[in-house]
Formats: structure tokens, sequence, C-alpha cells
């Protein structure tokens, strides 16, 4: 065996070590959004459950990191298309809400929650604010914050549990998840792995066990699935290469530069995350002293599934556009 033969072999080690860990790292940001945020208060599962919620999500988040690095994901529309993405695998393929009551569950919460909040707000431009002033900041991660607070509300209605978790409770699981947050915002671009999430052996093991759990589990379990989601995912990525041409176009000197997710901001500035638990509790404590039991998830409901659908069909168009004017 030639001499460097062990340390090369030691080094794709540490290598897929550091891969699968950033990889946890990142996926912890959408599951904080699509899990954390959307149950909204504190025992809603045991720790094993949670666990391998997060490790599943984990798995999502590196097949979308692939198509945002692809793709050159850059600009709103190219953003709202990559969460179209993580939506509908989460929605679509995890699970198969995506086909119940359609066509208004193609948006609701694939497009609705999981683009437009998980993916657009509460990735891309939060670190987009970081990068930009912690005034940008506070003021974004306190108005996710006071969303978080009145979305939590609504488990308090009786056909939703009719559980009113104290102000004490869900303070203290407010500042313990945005912790973790803050940390995974801190932490990923320190380290990301040397092929920056371009690795061809985890594209090929994320689409191997992403592909079989489709065949296997949500095809049997909504047939549907075979013919809506390979539209949804075509009609997606096709706009998607779409705009890493015009990306191409435009800047081909900047073909290999990370993403702004992927990028570090002053590290003081993640301290301003805490705005977000902070604001939570303010506006939940102010509906639990109304007394007022109040169905907020319909307001958001009403508001993000036609949204939803308006973004999606925008974003196809702002990419069309944006070639056609070439």
């Amino acid at each position: 065996m030639p001499e460097d033969a062990e340390p090369k072999k030691s080094s794709r080690l540490v290598a897929a070590l550091r891969g699968f860990i950033a990889t946890l790292i990142a996926g912890s940001i959408p599951f904080f959004y699509s899990e954390t945020l959307f149950w909204g208060r504190p025992g809603r599962a045991p720790i094993g459950e949670l666990i391998l919620t997060w490790v599943i999500y984990s798995l999502l988040t590196y097949a979308t990191l692939a198509v945002v690095i692809t793709y050159r994901v850059r600009r709103a529309s190219a953003v709202f298309l990559a969460g179209a993405f993580y939506g509908w695998l989460s929605e679509g393929v995890l699970v198969q809400t995506t086909y119940d009551a359609l066509p208004l569950q193609l948006s609701w919460t694939g497009l609705a929650w999981h683009a437009l909040l998980s993916i657009s707000l509460g990735w891309f431009a939060l670190s987009a604010a970081l990068q930009k002033s912690a005034a940008y900041s506070v003021l974004l991660s306190s108005l996710l914050g006071a969303f978080w607070g009145f979305w939590a509300v609504m488990w308090w209605q009786p056909e939703e549990g009719g559980r009113v978790t104290s102000p004490s409770s869900f303070a203290s699981h407010a500042f313990s998840v945005g912790i973790l947050l803050l940390l995974a915002f801190a932490v990923l671009p320190r380290i990301v792995p040397s092929q920056g999430f371009r690795s061809r052996g985890g594209r090929r093991f994320a689409a191997i066990v992403i592909g079989v759990w489709f065949l296997f589990v949500a095809v049997p379990a909504r047939p549907i699935a075979l013919i809506i989601a390979p539209l949804l995912f075509s009609v997606t990525l096709a706009a998607l290469r779409r705009n890493a041409h015009n990306e191409q176009q435009e800047t081909p000197q900047t073909l290999e530069e990370l993403p702004i997710i992927l990028r570090s901001a002053p590290p003081f500035r993640y301290l301003t995350l805490l705005a977000m638990p902070l604001s939570a509790v303010l506006v939940y404590a102010a509906f639990l002293q109304s007394g007022r039991i109040f169905a907020t998830n319909m307001p958001v409901y009403y508001v993000t599934m036609p949204l939803g659908f308006l973004l999606y069909a925008w974003s196809i168009w702002d990419i069309r556009r944006k070639s056609s004017a070439k």
C-alpha cells in the first residue's frame, strides 16, 4: 500500500463526517420552521421521534441545498422555487398531504408554509438580514417571532386539542429552541463541507432514499402522487435550470460562490435572533392575557394559501421574463 493511501483514506473519512454534521445542522433550520414553529408549543412528541424527524428533514434539506447550488439560486423568484421543491418533498413525498383537497393542498402547506416561511423568509431572507445589519436582523426576527406567537394561539381551540400552555412554559420552550436556531445559523457557515454540498455521492444517496420512499411509501398510500409529484418537480426544476442559465450569463466569474445561506455574518449579530423568541412570548402572553380563544390558523390559511399559488406563478414568470430579456 502506498505511504499516502492511509492519510487520504483518513482525510475522506473526516470530510464525510464533516459533511454529515453540516447536513444535520443545515437540516435543523428548516426543521425549526416546518415542525417546531408549526406545532408552536412544548411537549408535542417524544424526543426520539423528534430526532428521527430532524434526521429526515436533514436529508430533504441536503437535496434542497444541492438544488440551490446547482441552479445558482440567488434572486427571490428562484429562492421561492427552491422552497417549493423543499415543500413538495416534505408534503408530497415524506407525507402525502399535497394530494388532499386538491388543488388547494398544492399550496397548503408546501408553498404557503414551507416555501414562503421555512425557506424564503426564515432562511434566505433572515441570512441576508444578518449579513446586512443588526437592525434588519432584529426587525425580521421580531416579525417572525410575532407570527410564531400568533400562530401558537390556534392550539387553544377545543378542536385542536384545547391545550393552553402557560406563558412561562412557552417562554422556556421558545428560548430553548431559539438558542438552538441561533447556533445553527452561526455554526453552519463555519462547517460547510469542502465541496459545499456538491458531493456526488451525497446527492446520489439522497436521491436514492427519496426515490425509494416515494415509490414504496408515498405512491402506495396515494397513487395519484405518481402523476402529480413528477409534474410539480419537473416544472419547478425546469424553471430553476433556466435561472441557472440566466445567472451564468450575468456573472460567470462567480459560478462557485456559495449561496447567502452558507455565508458568515459578524458573530455578535447572531444574538439578534433572540428577538424571535422574545417577540413570540410577548404576543403569546398578550393573547393569553386577553382571555380570548382565537382561531389564528384561519387568517393565516386564507392569506398564505392563495399567496403561495401567486408567488409560485410569479416566480416562473419572473425567471422566464429575465431569460426573454437577454
